[in-house]
């Protein structure tokens, strides 16, 4: 994992947003090729089984895991 992370210039929030926005669209689409183990779902696929998850209501194991982990990581 990476560490000693320094800041170096101050970027607006809406400047990094705009632009992590090509990169997030290449992988929700699935362009490049990207292995995946088995039985497990990519990108895309995974970005809407999570929407469908916390649309039928988002359990305590799924929100500890966004809220600790997850967002922190992306």
């Amino acid at each position: 994992m990476r560490t000693a992370f320094r800041q170096v210039r101050e970027v607006p929030e809406e400047e990094i947003i705009r632009a992590a926005i090509p990169a997030a669209i290449r992988w929700l689409s699935m362009d490049d090729n990207h292995d995946l183990p088995a039985g497990s779902l990519g990108n895309g696929d995974a970005a809407e089984r999570l929407a469908e998850r916390i649309e039928a209501g988002c359990d305590s194991e799924l929100r500890d895991d966004l809220i600790h982990f997850l967002i922190r990581v992306g």
